[in-house]
């Protein structure tokens, strides 16, 4: 049970990406406004040639993975002792950075609007995904003058 749980949790940073969304492919022969609906508004454009443009939509996913603690007790029966050992694992910040680029096309001279571009084609989304671990506990205060154990001042990646 245990093992299963942890091959499962391992399993999940790889993820990444592919739960945030839909393939891109889907997208292809259709209008742009569709992976707008679903995406939202692009965060950028480049125009690629006369009537094709690159529209691209940058995503950001960042979660922390608890401390986790195990203790495993071994009975000794000859000595009648018990051994017990400990082990730890601090918080770990993780981070998954992904980038949606989809080709379109122009279906009138002026676009004003998403409708009014077709999607060609796509280049494969590309994800950076990252961990560090949390901050040591400050062993007299909080890092703000205050009494006490605690973590103290705490650094967030992209803050």
């Amino acid at each position: 049970m245990h093992l299963r749980l942890l091959v499962v949790l391992a399993a999940l940073p790889l993820a990444g990406c592919f739960l945030m969304g839909p393939q891109l492919d889907i997208y292809v022969g259709g209008p742009l406004s569709r992976a707008v609906a679903d995406f939202g508004p692009p965060q950028q454009n480049y125009r690629i040639s006369g009537s094709v443009s690159a529209f691209v939509w940058h995503e950001r996913e960042d979660w922390v993975e608890p401390a986790r603690s195990e203790a495993e007790t071994r009975i000794d029966e000859e000595e009648g002792t018990e051994h017990t050992t400990y082990k730890h694992t601090p918080p770990t910040y993780r981070s998954s950075r992904c980038r949606k680029v989809l080709l379109a096309e122009r279906v009138v001279p002026r676009p004003r609007h998403f409708n009014d571009w077709r999607v060609v084609g796509f280049q494969p989304e590309k994800c950076q995904r990252s961990a560090q671990p949390a901050a040591a506990p400050f062993p007299y205060g909080n890092g703000y003058g205050y009494g006490g154990y605690g973590y103290g001042r705490m650094s967030y990646p992209g803050w």
